[in-house]
């Protein structure tokens, strides 16, 4: 598995897993919190998971900064392979060990181009995931505190009709 693997993976089992399951959440709450049956301890569960889930993503951020300035000295480093094995072609007419080193290099050359280039397209989906997670944790705190902001108008407004009706 290589290192783009590893970082879809990343993303798929510690993002979007998150999100999904924090989204149910969100929604069930603020049924709940609408008919009136929610602790407030559960909302500063899903509360602290948004958190959570916020700072997951400032790591996935600064691991693709990371892995962007890697991809930087991979290319730099094919490059000075490339001249390396220039100087070899011409060595290996002289000296068959510099033709097997030569043959090394090429295999070695093409299997560092296939990884770098799966990183490189691994790392192209890091930015909008982090987008993708901003807006959605944005969208769910904004649920919950709607959702409370109408559990506080309701109980106002029944406090209100039972000051009307003489029961307060």
């Amino acid at each position: 598995m290589g290192l783009g693997d590893r970082l879809r993976d990343f993303i798929s089992n510690n993002i979007d897993e998150q999100l999904t399951d924090l989204r149910g959440k969100v929604k069930d709450l603020t049924k709940k919190m609408r008919q009136g049956n929610v602790e407030t301890k559960e909302i500063d569960n899903v509360m602290k998971s948004l958190d959570s889930l916020e700072k997951t993503k400032e790591t996935l951020s600064n691991l693709g900064t990371q892995v962007e300035g890697f991809l930087d000295r991979a290319k730099t480093a094919k490059s000075a392979a490339e001249k390396l094995r220039e100087a070899n072609v011409v060595a290996s007419a002289l000296n068959p060990a510099a033709a097997a080193i030569t043959l090394v290099q090429e295999k070695l050359i093409g299997k560092s181009d296939e990884e770098v280039a799966d990183l490189g397209s691994a790392v192209d989906g890091v930015k909008p995931t982090v987008g993708k997670v901003d807006n959605e944790v944005k969208v769910m705190k904004k649920d919950l505190d709607d959702a409370k902001k109408d559990q506080e108008d309701k109980k106002i407004r029944k406090a209100a009709r039972d000051d009307m009706l003489g029961r307060g």
